[in-house]
């Protein structure tokens, strides 16, 4: 039987690739290993995605197998163990990463890995495809990431009649400075400063919740963020799914990276997804501004302007969550066991045969 190897430096990536991970198991017939850096034993994986039904690699004879899919963890700025497996595997390599843009590839692999390197995964690539390293350029490949928490929306009964103009959001404060962010030292609050003009503005009914920060916000979460946005509490998922269904919009701007699991879950709900320069990349299955979400300037200038417009013109509203569920009833919803729906399961078998990888 054909064998990959993920080898991943951090545990989040099994979890934002298990749908990448099923399609080779599932439609190509790959026996699949894992060799984790991090202590997989403590990862959530293990428990959320049946980590015992796939093998961890010995560390023994690298080339058996047939492709070796590495990650790149780059806010550690230091060299990638890969680089030396890179010089012993004798077949065929792939680059995954969800974090960074073109920024990532820049400090942690060398020009010997980067040529033998077939493929390099992102969730979202620059519309300028200039701006990567002229090794990687033709070999980009776009794929889907942060689609496995919306499918708790499947078989919900999304009624769009029923939704009530409220805004809600639940999630953390994040939001650092990157090149795939695009926010400069001014802007890194983005997230903080458009959940509290919401709920400072009073006009609309909404549920605002910060319910954690990334560890270099934690400061200014504790001494900046109110009482009354923080919660300690998450909400149990029944009632998480009945408040998205309820709700008309939903919050779903990028923090570290782009997209988020909350603009497929919004999009699974058949919320309006408020969010934030979608034109200046390529994100796979999320369709197009004031089609499937609507775009927000990140000085937050146009923000009442558009919430007003959807609440006064309901056709316009019906029309954005109409085409938000099927856009990812379409492009994001997982078929029974696991595996992608036949479009995007064909555009990512056209894709890896194109380059050259099944």
């Amino acid at each position: 039987m054909k064998k990959i190897l993920f080898h991943f430096e951090c545990t989040a990536l099994t979890i934002r690739c298990i749908d990448l991970v099923i399609f080779f198991k599932k439609i190509h017939g790959f026996h699949i290993f894992f060799n984790i850096v991090d202590d997989y034993t403590k990862c959530t994986f293990k428990n959320i995605h049946k980590f015992n039904d796939y093998e961890v690699w010995d560390g023994k004879d690298i080339n058996q197998f047939e492709i070796l899919f590495y990650d790149l963890t780059t806010w550690e700025n230091v060299i990638s163990p890969i680089i030396e497996y890179s010089k012993q595997f004798k077949n065929k390599m792939v680059c995954i990463n969800y974090e960074d843009g073109y920024s990532f590839l820049d400090n942690r692999i060398d020009i010997y890995t980067k040529d033998k390197t077939l493929v390099f995964i992102n969730n979202a690539l620059f519309s300028d495809k200039d701006l990567y390293c002229s090794k990687i350029r033709n070999k980009l490949f776009l794929t889907t990431s942060y689609i496995t928490n919306s499918q708790i929306f499947k078989n919900s009964n999304i009624n769009i009649l029923n939704k009530k103009p409220r805004i809600y959001f639940s999630g953390s404060l994040t939001g650092n400075s990157t090149k795939l962010s695009n926010y400069n030292e001014s802007e890194k609050y983005f997230r903080f400063n458009l959940i509290k003009k919401i709920y400072d503005l009073n006009k609309y009914d909404n549920y605002l919740k910060f319910l954690n920060c990334d560890p270099s916000y934690k400061t200014f979460f504790n001494d900046n963020i109110p009482t009354h946005l923080k919660e300690t509490v998450y909400m149990d998922t029944t009632s998480y799914i009945q408040m998205m269904i309820e709700s008309m919009f939903c919050i779903a701007v990028k923090g570290n990276s782009l997209p988020t699991n909350r603009l497929h879950e919004s999009q699974s709900a058949g919320c309006i997804s408020i969010t934030n320069n979608f034109n200046e990349v390529e994100i796979y299955g999320v369709g197009e501004n004031n089609k499937t979400y609507i775009e927000i300037n990140i000085d937050l200038s146009d923000l009442e302007e558009k919430i007003d417009y959807c609440i006064d013109n309901i056709e316009f509203s019906k029309m954005l969550m109409l085409n938000s569920r099927k856009n990812w009833e379409t492009y994001n919803m997982l078929n029974e066991d696991g595996t992608y729906s036949m479009v995007t399961q064909k555009y990512h078998t056209d894709t890896f045969k194109k380059l050259g990888i099944i």
